[in-house]
């Protein structure tokens, strides 16, 4: 799940940008993300195509398939932006399926984000509820932050996380920084927590125990009207190191 946090941030917070400067400018996201190392071999990707239907509100609508060494997955999602000037509410649901082996499994995500600007459009208070539900496994995660404009160049994000499970709850957080001119932005940061959380990813939706310790760095370029974004994440796992690389490319609709 800190991947596919890490990629709806890109993309929810750069459509909110685009939104409040182009107005009304359809765009479409293409992902694809895949796991190396150790015993990885699930890859994933889809399509998000996000609607302003007015100058405030944004329709999030997207289809994503994947694969693994013993099956595959495949969901649609239905989302959308809100806007107003004393809080920004974003949110999708997610709903599928797919198979393991001999076993069918039914696929759930509820994510709910809400940000509020304190007293500074260079100071935000961010608020999120993400619910995943994997046949009989559940996680619900909880996180609580800020997203600071330090510079004109420069932003960072910190943030408070906790994952429960089966009324087991598994305290985290996360950092992250990023370095914007024109045309391109560089990202990174790291997620950290005492002891191993339960998690998923795009590319393997059943919750397992993730790493105490994951960090990630990325590069966005901004080509003529399209942006492409590229992401590797590298936790540390039992069975040796694991990445994760994501590739989006967002393509405005006019």
């Amino acid at each position: 799940m800190r991947l596919v946090m890490l990629a709806m941030a890109i993309a929810i917070s750069g459509v909110a940008t685009a939104h409040a400067q182009t107005k009304r400018v359809d765009n479409l996201f293409v992902s694809g993300q895949t796991a190396v190392g150790g015993d990885a071999t699930s890859r994933g990707g889809g399509a998000e195509w996000l609607h302003p239907t007015s100058d405030l509100e944004t329709l999030d609508v997207g289809a994503f398939v994947g694969t693994s060494a013993g099956g595959w997955f495949t969901y649609g999602r239905l989302g959308g932006i809100l806007a107003r000037p004393r809080a920004t509410l974003s949110g999708a649901l997610d709903l599928g399926g797919g198979k393991e082996g001999r076993v069918r499994f039914s696929y759930t995500r509820a994510r709910t984000e809400v940000d509020v600007p304190l007293g500074s459009p260079r100071a935000l208070a961010q608020t999120e509820v993400d619910h995943i539900r994997v046949a009989g496994n559940i996680v619900t995660g909880f996180r609580f932050g800020g997203a600071f404009q330090v510079t004109p160049r420069f932003s960072t994000t910190i943030s408070s996380h906790t994952y429960v499970s089966g009324g087991d709850a598994s305290p985290a957080g996360s950092v992250r920084g990023d370095y914007a001119t024109g045309r391109w932005r560089v990202l990174g940061g790291m997620f950290f927590s005492k002891r191993p959380s339960l998690s998923s990813t795009a590319v393997d939706l059943s919750p397992t125990l993730h790493a105490t310790r994951t960090t990630f760095a990325g590069m966005q370029v901004r080509a003529g009207a399209q942006e492409i974004v590229g992401v590797v994440d590298v936790s540390e796992q039992p069975r040796g190191r694991v990445a994760t690389v994501l590739l989006s490319v967002r393509v405005p609709l006019q």
